[in-house]
């Protein structure tokens, strides 16, 4: 489940399909323009083949300045595609550009819940293991 790693890549592995996520948006508008625009983007992202256990954080910026290198999204490809009526766009361009940052990082979130499960990489165990640990250590003092 952790996908297939792609050689012309270098090193990065290509997750599994995401159809069907239900993504988080902050209007209506976000909502809207993902229906009308989805079939035009991807429904993978790329991530480094890691040799070992890498924090969350780490792993989703990675993951999504592969993704979006690798897939030419973002201001530069739609620069090149067209200059022609910027003005007019711009509002649907900062629209496209937030609602797709967001899709991307929440398949990137999710590719990592899945990278960590298949590299059997276990939570932090600092909450239930501080708390223990401190009720210990309450008890040998009384």
């Amino acid at each position: 489940a952790a996908g297939a790693v792609v050689g012309g890549l270098g090193g990065y592995a290509m997750g599994r399909v995401m159809s069907g996520m239900h993504y988080r948006f902050d209007s209506p508008d976000e909502y809207r323009w993902w229906n009308e625009n989805a079939a035009r983007y991807p429904n993978q992202v790329y991530y480094r083949d890691y040799r070992g256990p890498v924090p969350q954080d780490v792993f989703v910026a990675d993951c999504f300045n592969i993704t979006v290198t690798e897939h030419n999204i973002g201001p530069a490809a739609r620069k090149n595609a067209s200059e022609a009526g910027a003005a007019a766009n711009q509002t649907e361009a900062e629209l496209e550009t937030r609602v797709v940052t967001k899709v991307i990082r929440e398949m990137c979130i999710q590719q990592y819940q899945e990278y960590r499960q298949a590299s059997g990489i276990r939570p932090h165990l600092a909450d239930a293991s501080l708390a223990a640990l401190l009720l210990l250590v309450l008890f040998a003092l009384y």
